[in-house]
């Protein structure tokens, strides 16, 4: 199966072991493509999302894995709800796998409640992932001058 590696730029809001506040690290992630399986009546790609965040000299690793369904070559339009409030989505899975990454990481919380860490920039690790049918992840929003 395929699969795609990104990281994610994250600096401590909250002192960690002997780390101080303000330490940044670059956190990778990967997608990995699972195969098809028919969802709802619907032929759906299965990919697993794990990240691994282990800041140098922290304490132990915290592994965090995702299952995500997403329909070949499909935009999809969605609310994520993020504590109290809705917030609109619209992308492909390689979108929703970004941001999956930043909420995972951002809702780690130390014992008292508080956030650990803040995401600073969350990317793929390549320009532009493949499609897991071959073409090029189409780009979106530049100017071509």
């Amino acid at each position: 199966m395929r699969e795609w590696h990104g990281g994610a730029e994250v600096e401590l809001v909250r002192r960690s072991g002997r780390l101080p506040v303000g330490t940044c690290a670059t956190v990778p992630f990967v997608l990995r493509e699972q195969g098809d399986e028919l969802y709802g009546g619907r032929s759906v790609c299965k990919y697993r999302l794990e990240v691994t965040l282990q800041i140098a000299g922290g304490p132990l690793p915290i592994s965090v894995a995702s299952l995500v369904r997403w329909q070949r070559r499909k935009r999809r339009h969605f609310q994520i709800s993020r504590g109290a409030e809705l917030v609109a989505f619209t992308g492909d899975v390689w979108d929703y796998a970004l941001l999956m990454v930043r909420h995972a990481i951002e809702d780690q919380r130390t014992r008292s409640g508080h956030p650990r860490f803040r995401v600073v920039a969350v990317a793929w690790q390549d320009p532009q992932p493949d499609d897991p049918e071959g073409g090029q992840k189409p780009t979106r929003g530049k100017r071509k001058d």
